[in-house]
């Protein structure tokens, strides 16, 4: 369980750990059942405060059969066990039986904030997967995400209503305040390569970053921004709103954030789409 990270909580008081400005790539897991899951991260455990932003997930796989969350795994059997943000973060190329992005179990208390799904595999949710067993777990705040070319679905849940999906880019659709279903004009698509398997040598992971023109441009909801828990422009003020993106630019230039872990207009430079100015 875990593959890259296994954070655990040790029923203690809730104490502050943060997964931050990490490349979280090709870790597998290969036992079946809890023991495999959660390939990239797996996050469980009583008194975990956990906070994942600026991270890039690319290329995880929970290979046996009946594992789940190719990328990050996050379980609690109560909604005040544990707590996790997932914020500006990417999530591509990850595989598992359930979640290929995302796997949430029981009743964790759950963010997924500002980020990019897209290209994971799953035989059920290959974006993000909830499966709770108990009708008082708690809704799941899923605000300006673009989930798209996740397969076979970019949602899914067990039981319905508990995903609250707002000012997000689903591709097939979903109900929720200023969501759409608009191809995101991603710089480059994914592909997993002639051998058809993500995780190994010959993957490209495109780049999931938005074009100009991106319906997502200005298209999220600045008021549903989370702050800066995480310090991520280690300035040590922790009580603004979120102010950068996924690649370390300012999180809002004009009228509204833009869906999704990057923000088009923020970037400087060439002009070129590349590691170096990623616009």
């Amino acid at each position: 369980e875990g593959g890259g990270i296994y954070a655990l909580g040790k029923n203690e008081d809730f104490r502050d750990s943060w997964i931050k400005r990490c490349t979280i790539e090709r870790n597998w897991t290969s036992q079946n059942s809890n023991s495999g899951w959660g390939a990239g991260v797996s996050a469980t455990g009583v008194g975990l405060r956990l906070f994942i932003v600026n991270t890039l997930f690319r290329g995880n796989r929970a290979l046996a059969s009946g594992a789940n969350g190719g990328g990050l795994y996050i379980s609690a059997p109560g909604s005040d066990d544990i707590g996790v943000d997932i914020v500006n973060s990417v999530f591509v190329g990850n595989t598992a039986t359930q979640g290929g992005g995302i796997h949430l179990r029981d009743k964790p208390n759950v963010r997924i904030l500002d980020c990019t799904v897209g290209y994971n595999q799953a035989a059920l949710g290959g974006g993000v997967r909830w499966d709770f067993f108990d009708i008082t777990a708690p809704t799941i705040p899923v605000y300006n995400l673009v989930l798209w070319g996740n397969s076979p679905d970019q949602l899914s849940e067990y039981q319905s209503n508990k995903l609250e999906v707002r000012h997000s880019d689903v591709q097939g659709g979903w109900t929720g305040t200023g969501n759409i279903n608009s191809n995101p004009l991603f710089v480059a698509t994914a592909s997993t390569g002639p051998d058809g398997v993500w995780g190994t040598s010959d993957d490209n992971y495109g780049n999931v970053r938005t074009l100009s023109g991106s319906p997502c441009i200005n298209a999220g909801s600045s008021s549903l921004l989370p702050l800066d828990d995480a310090d991520i422009d280690d300035n040590s003020v922790f009580n603004e709103t979120l102010p950068l993106d996924a690649d370390q630019f300012a999180r809002v230039v004009s009228s509204q954030v833009d869906m999704g872990a990057h923000e088009r207009e923020g970037c400087t430079g060439n002009g070129d789409c590349d590691d170096e100015d990623p616009c």
